[in-house]
Order: C-alpha cells, then structure tokens, then sequence
C-alpha cells in the first residue's frame, strides 16, 4: 500500500505537550482565501470559568443558493478543517457553517482543560446561536431560510441526536458519519461505569480519566506519516487530548439517554465502516477500518435513535468517512447524495 511506503519519508511534527494548556493559534489564511468566514463568539462563562465558539461559514454560490443550512458538528479531539465537506454542501445550495465548540479547535483559550464540557445540552448555546446567525444570513440575501441539516461526525453525532430528541422539529435531518453512540465495551461497561464517572465529574471533573488515545488512526491520516491531509496539531492531537471525567461522564450519560430511547422524528442516515480495528498493536487493517470505534456498538445504539433511521455501512472507511481512502470516501458521499436526494434534501 503506498501511504505505508510512505510512512518514514518525513519525519512526524513534534508532538506538543499535551498538558501545558497552551494551544498556538492556527493559520487560517488557505480558508479565509477559499471563502470561508471566521467568527469567535463569547459565551460568558460557564462552570468551567470563560468560554466561547468559533464559527466557520462559507456560502452557496449565488446561482444555487436555496436558503438551505448545513450545520457541521466536530468528534471529540477534534475541530473543522476540511473544505471538501463545506463545498459538498456548497454544490447542494447549502451555506455551509461549522463550529468549533467551545474548548475545542480555534475556541481553545490559554489555561482550558481541552474538551472540559459538563452536559452535551450545553452545546445548546452554540447550536441555537448558530442557527440563527446562519438564518439571518440567509434573510439578508433576500432568502428564506429552511431547517438545517445537522452534519455531525463521533461525538458531534451523539451531540446531535440528543439534541434533536431535546429540540424537536428543528432540524430536517441528522446526517451521521461515524457517530460515537456507545462506549468501546458496550452497554454493560457503560451501566456499570457511568455511576462512578458522575460521582467523580461532580467531585474532580477535570482530573483525566482517559489519558489519550494510540495515535494509530492519525498514522493512517496524516501527511507526516504518508497520509493525505494535513491540520494544526496542537488542535487535533496525534494521540488526542486527555479526556477529563466531567466529558466522559457527559458522553456516557447522552449515550444511557439513547440507549432509553430518544423518538426523534426527523430522518436519520448514519455510515459506519464494515469493520474496526481496536488491537493494541499498529496493524494495515488500520488504513481500511475504524481505528477509533467498535462500529458494530454504534449500530446497534443508533436503532434507539428513532424510527426513520438509514444505516450506510462503507468498506474500507476510516473512522471519519470523510478522510478516507478515495474508494470509500467517494463511495461515502454517493451514499449521502442519494439519501439527502431520496428526501428532498
């Protein structure tokens, strides 16, 4: 496979200190010149002191603009910074607006806890505030604006269904890639988990409950080893931030939620891989799987979601569809074309 040729061609950018608190400023100049706007929105302050969101907004081209919304949610350890998604929707007529949630991506401030968040509902502020700038957006050109679709990948698709389930009717659809819906060892690691989790968030919960993960799928993404794409590391870490107990124990408590059922109505298309790869060892089925999550947990968590639920399974896909190889990532958007045509999307 080439890519693994290419592993040691460059020598991997050094690893920032991952808990230092420090998060250099990204350059944004490759976006801001492809038509992309770049908004930071304060928050006031929540239980973890002063936050805020960053907005990442790039319009439909005059001559298709219908007043469709594509709303992007970002995983866990992560944040916007893949144009191809934003011009997937551009083409569609969709002004397309991701955020970087606060204490993730460009909404990292000097001293955050990266990821620190109490419950999933508090994105509330973020999503609502966004909508509406969006919304308003779309008046001034003369538009009226529709319903967003919700494009949200891992964490960002539990966010999602749990606040559809809390907001409903806000949204025309939940567009799922590779949603984090349960927890690596399933429903019973998560029953018995979650009691402890909310006594430790409620007592430390910002002391790490989950030090990093292997940077196993960053090798097969990144262009310092021999992958496609390229991001600022300080915002994506190879290995992934530390998780502290009050994020863990807010993604534990909305999977438990769905888990209990959530009735959303609006249509949901979910994609997941065929196949994971979770060994403890570095291996090539890596290049071709979910390195992050066991898929097989995801689907079956994700039938709880509501009645109106399309699953796509695409071999050979990464954990973000996204980012995968050419084959399953052309594959992936055919798939969500044909679903978001199949509804009027």
């Amino acid at each position: 496979m080439r890519l693994e040729c290419e592993n040691q061609r460059r020598k991997p950018s050094a690893m920032p200190a991952r808990h230092d608190r420090t998060y250099p400023p990204i350059d944004d100049s490759a976006l801001l010149s492809d038509g992309f706007e770049i908004a930071h929105h304060d928050l006031g302050e929540d239980s973890f002191g002063p936050c805020g969101f960053t907005t990442i907004a790039r319009r439909a081209p005059e001559d298709l603009a219908t007043g469709a919304i594509a709303l992007y949610l970002h995983g866990w350890s992560d944040y916007f910074f893949h144009p191809h998604v934003a011009r997937f929707f551009n083409d569609r007529g969709y002004d397309f607006w991701a955020i970087d949630l606060r204490r993730n991506g460009r909404s990292l401030r000097e001293g955050d806890v990266a990821t620190a968040i109490g419950d999933l509902a508090d994105y509330e502020e973020e999503i609502g505030g966004t909508i509406e700038m969006a919304s308003a957006d779309v008046r001034r050109r003369g538009l009226d604006p529709k319903k967003p679709v919700i494009y949200a990948h891992s964490t960002g698709g539990l966010t999602a269904v749990t606040w559809a389930a809390r907001q409903p009717g806000q949204a025309s659809a939940l567009l799922l890639n590779s949603p984090w819906l349960e927890l690596h060892g399933g429903p019973i690691v998560r029953r018995v988990l979650l009691p402890e989790l909310e006594m430790l968030a409620r007592a430390r919960p910002l002391h790490t409950v989950v030090p990093g993960m292997p940077d196993f799928y960053a090798r097969t993404l990144h262009a310092d080893f021999g992958g496609q794409w390229d991001w600022h590391v300080p915002y994506k870490p190879f290995e992934s931030f530390p998780m502290p107990a009050c994020t863990l124990a807010a993604v534990a408590r909305a999977q438990s939620r769905l888990a209990r059922g959530l009735d959303i109505h609006e249509p949901i298309f979910m994609t997941a891989s065929t196949r994971s790869a979770l060994g403890p060892v570095f291996t090539r089925r890596a290049y071709t799987s979910d390195a992050i999550l066991n898929v097989e947990h995801q689907v079956t968590n994700a039938h709880n979601a509501g009645s109106d639920l399309t699953i796509a399974r695409i071999p050979g896909a990464t954990h973000d569809m996204a980012l995968a190889f050419e084959a399953p990532r052309k594959l992936f958007f055919s798939e969500l074309e044909a679903f978001m045509d199949s509804r009027g999307l």
